[in-house]
């Protein structure tokens, strides 16, 4: 669908799985940037270009590309809960296969639950389950 989708990574190496690595590795439309961060994007209707940052030169250059799909990351942003949920030591939630935690009528679902493979369709159905444990919590108030 594209003539060519170029990855800029912030570390100085991919971390997908070895599988996706290799999948990007033999694809020759897959250009990867190590060690680079988007530094801001330009453009007026549509994307137009990306100035990005090598981190260890502090090299500065424009990149013209026809659109930018950012990922994140997989910290959990979980700072807002102030200490009074308990979470694991990646700062991901704990809680039961109900999706509840230890607290009555707290909850929690998708990436930001301990022991989340962090997929979408795991994501929907730890969703789907904690709306049944909110409706079976409300009733029982």
């Amino acid at each position: 669908m594209v003539s060519k989708v170029i990855v800029i990574e912030l570390l100085p190496c991919i971390s997908a799985t070895k599988i996706l690595q290799e999948r990007a590795f033999s694809n020759s439309k897959i250009e990867i940037k190590y060690g680079t961060k988007i530094e801001a994007i330009y453009g007026n209707d549509q994307v137009e270009a990306v100035e990005i940052l090598d981190v260890q030169t502090e090299e500065k250059s424009l990149l013209k590309v026809d659109g930018v799909l950012i990922h994140v990351g997989i910290e959990p942003n979980t700072d807002f809960l102030g200490g009074n949920v308990p979470l694991n030591e990646k700062g991901q939630i704990l809680a039961n296969e109900r999706m509840e935690t230890e607290i009555p009528g707290i909850l929690a679902a998708g990436d930001v639950r301990h022991d989340s493979p962090c997929q979408i369709s795991t994501a929907v159905g730890d969703g789907t389950t904690a709306a049944l444990s909110v409706i079976r919590y409300l009733g029982g108030l």
